[in-house]
């Protein structure tokens, strides 16, 4: 039996020093015990398939009974909701151009009288197609409920309402044209992650406690690889971009200068997360299990990538507006197929540089040039 004892003192031996080893390793106590229910909660979320809402601004022209009735009718199940009532069509349309609505129904005058006289309506979507899925379900969800209303009218043969769709900014509804400009936030976190792995790659062979005998303060050290991993990735973007233009056929119809002003932000806002990372994490691999699973995975499924960020959910909003996927998702496309100034996004870039000049603060002064 002794033999027994021995084994099990060696076993609990080891266990002991894997448990010292993994408590006194954040990353890695992260991975272990945290990751999990985080990894839980995010697949929770996109493996939920309930119908969306949509948010669509009315120009009532007609100001009728019946046009009244009709917008009761769109908004009664809740899916739909009339978030604004723009009194003219140019309001409507910056509305649209500012991200604000998925639609603008415009009720011209006349609708009224022409049903009263058993006459044919006419309604006009304007419809943002910059998220093709979110563009497809507020159209398919106005003609269902047009519908519905002209049957309780009671009015036999063809439907009485013609709504006439029309979609900006991504005619064709192509899903590549929303989801290229979108998929830049993800890809561009590459190389927020390289100057993290570089860090503890450094910190593994030993290379930074060489600069202990030299005068570079920690702050030179970690400014410096920002700023080549900043210049890299603005590059990246570019090669990127022109993949997107020139293979994908992705229009472009802003300016270059402030997409690469906004990209530059946001990879600063990500090297910023990474290096704190960085500084807790004693591995390369640790290091980009944490970035992938608190930037990527955030950024691919909550931060309106495939689908609008839900306002009415005030949590996931929430956790939505610290991502910097999510300002960057929407300046890319406000850019890119919108054309859009720096004013319709100025908020999102101030975000996004707010976020990098506080990470990256965070990061120099938990650095320390001397290890151990």
């Amino acid at each position: 039996m002794r033999w027994f004892f021995n084994a099990l003192r060696r076993t609990w031996s080891i266990a002991k020093k894997e448990f010292v080893h993994i408590w006194m390793d954040p990353g890695a106590l992260f991975l272990v015990v945290a990751a999990p229910a985080v990894l839980l909660t995010l697949l929770a979320y996109i493996f939920t398939f309930d119908a969306g809402d949509s948010d669509i601004a009315v120009v009532d022209m007609d100001q009728t009974p019946q046009s009244s009735e009709y917008v009761r009718w769109l908004t009664a199940d809740g899916h739909i909701t009339v978030t604004a009532s723009p009194r003219s069509y140019d309001e409507a349309v910056r509305l649209l151009e500012n991200g604000r609505v998925n639609s603008a129904l415009v009720i011209p005058p006349g609708f009224g009288a022409a049903l009263s006289g058993g006459g044919l309506a006419y309604v006009h979507n304007i419809v943002d197609g910059v998220d093709a899925g979110a563009a497809r379900q507020v159209m398919g969800a106005v003609e269902t409920r047009t519908h519905l209303f002209a049957a309780e009218m009671g009015v036999g043969g063809a439907p009485p309402i013609d709504v006439r769709a029309r979609v900006w900014f991504n005619e064709n509804l192509s899903s590549q044209h929303s989801m290229v400009p979108g998929l830049m936030a993800l890809v561009l976190i590459l190389p927020g992650m390289a100057v993290a792995l570089g860090v503890t790659r450094e910190k593994e062979t030993g290379t930074l406690e060489q600069l202990v005998t030299t005068p570079v303060l920690g702050s030179d050290v970690l400014l410096g690889k920002i700023f080549v991993y900043v210049s890299l990735g603005v590059l990246s973007a570019l090669i990127a971009l022109g993949v997107s233009r020139l293979w994908f056929g992705v229009p472009f119809r802003g300016s270059l200068l402030l997409y690469i002003l906004a990209t530059a932000a946001y990879l600063l806002a990500c090297m910023g997360f990474s290096l704190i990372v960085a500084h807790f994490a004693r591995s390369q691999q640790t290091a980009m299990v944490i970035i992938l699973l608190m930037l990527f995975m955030p950024g691919f499924l909550m931060s309106g990538l495939s689908d609008p960020v839900d306002p009415s959910n005030f949590g996931s909003w929430l956790f939505a507006q610290f991502l910097p996927t999510t300002h960057y998702i929407y300046i890319s496309r406000a850019i890119a197929l919108k054309g859009l100034p720096i004013t319709a996004y100025l908020f999102d870039y101030g975000v996004l540089l707010v976020m990098g000049i506080l990470s990256v603060a965070v990061a120099v002064t938990l650095f320390e040039k001397k290890l151990g």
